[in-house]
């Protein structure tokens, strides 16, 4: 969550909303989505954060290769772990690599500062791991799982493995 007040849990909604619904390589339909996404989650006086926050987030070299390859958005994700519990949940992005392997991008906007992404990483690894190893179970393909910490004035790609950036 951005962090910037008691709406960040609806702003980091409407953030996953817009990008679920643009156009990822260009932006194409920006400004429709935020407004929608900004009336449907209740923060239209943050309009301007959510538009940063999915900037940000589309200008790094991750989300632009996604778009110029076969990609799915909140793409549903069920596996049993080896201790038997169930995971369920969406990833936000999903995309596969010119070598036919995976990348799973799991979109964050936590104002934090530099110095704090590895432990935010290392918070988050856990789930976005066993969404790739689920992925990898499913399709016997490679799966490299990044984060991408969205803020207003910039974006950051945490790989938790291989090389995506």
């Amino acid at each position: 969550m951005t962090g910037y007040g008691r709406a960040a849990l609806e702003e980091l909604r409407a953030v996953h909303g817009v990008l679920q619904a643009i156009d990822l390589a260009t932006g194409t339909g920006l400004e429709e989505a935020v407004a929608s996404q900004c009336v449907t989650e209740g923060v239209e006086e943050h309009a301007d954060v959510v538009t940063a926050l999915v900037q940000s987030a589309l200008s790094l070299r991750v989300v632009q290769r996604a778009a110029a390859r076969e990609h799915w958005r909140e793409m549903y994700v069920g596996t049993v772990q080896a201790d038997g519990t169930v995971l369920e949940g969406y990833v936000d992005l999903v995309y596969r690599e010119d070598d036919g392997s995976l990348v799973v991008v799991d979109y964050k906007t936590d104002a934090i500062p530099a110095g704090a992404l590895p432990a935010r990483a290392r918070y988050y690894a856990p789930q976005q791991l066993a969404y790739a190893s689920g992925l990898t179970a499913a399709t016997g393909k490679p799966v490299d799982p990044v984060l991408v910490f969205a803020a207003p004035d910039t974006a950051v790609v945490v790989p938790l493995s291989g090389t995506a950036s």
